[in-house]
């Protein structure tokens, strides 16, 4: 009876051990499923360009940048998010950028082109370069908007720009800016 009692201990206590130490590191380093959002916010953007005879297109940000399994530039603050998910992301393709942290930060718009992958700014938002004249004269430009009561609000902002619940963003590629 000794023996057989020394052997299962022997086979027992080490099979005890790696199950301890195999839930230790699971519960450590999966998803909690007690993740809460501290903030949860939601922003439009709409990126249009505009021709000379003023006919437009529209840009719209891509389904999933930020998501699990999609766009993920950058993994700077996916600790922050819920879900596998990094904080600032889309669903689909609406222009509608949506917010939920864990962590109470101002995320800005440059946060967002930074998971898409993407240039922002004046004289680069996409990859499409402000376009000069030989004369140095700007051609086509990009401009930034908020939108307002009276219509939109230029703003130079740009990746310093902080993600406000409710707010739409408006970037136009154009020889005359916002309107």
């Amino acid at each position: 009876m000794g023996l057989l009692a020394d052997r299962v201990l022997s086979i027992g206590l080490p099979l005890l051990g790696i199950l301890v130490v195999g839930l230790a590191f699971y519960a450590v380093t999966s998803p909690s499923t007690y993740q809460h959002a501290v903030m949860s916010i939601q922003v439009g953007l709409t990126i249009q360009l505009i021709a000379r005879d003023l006919s437009s297109s529209k840009i719209t940000p891509a389904a999933n940048i930020g998501r699990a399994g999609g766009v993920m530039a950058t993994t700077r603050y996916l600790k922050d998010g819920i879900g596998g998910n990094y904080p600032i992301y889309t669903l689909d393709t609406t222009g509608i950028i949506y917010v939920q942290s864990q962590v109470a930060r101002q995320y800005t718009l440059g946060d967002f082109f930074e998971v898409w992958g993407n240039a922002l700014g004046p004289t680069n938002t996409l990859g499409r370069p402000a376009n000069f004249t030989s004369t140095g004269v700007v051609d086509y430009y990009w401009a930034m908007c908020l939108k307002g009561p009276q219509g939109p609000i230029p703003t130079a902002d740009w990746g310093s720009l902080v993600l406000i619940n409710g707010g739409v963003i408006s970037l136009v590629y154009s020889e005359v800016g916002c309107s």
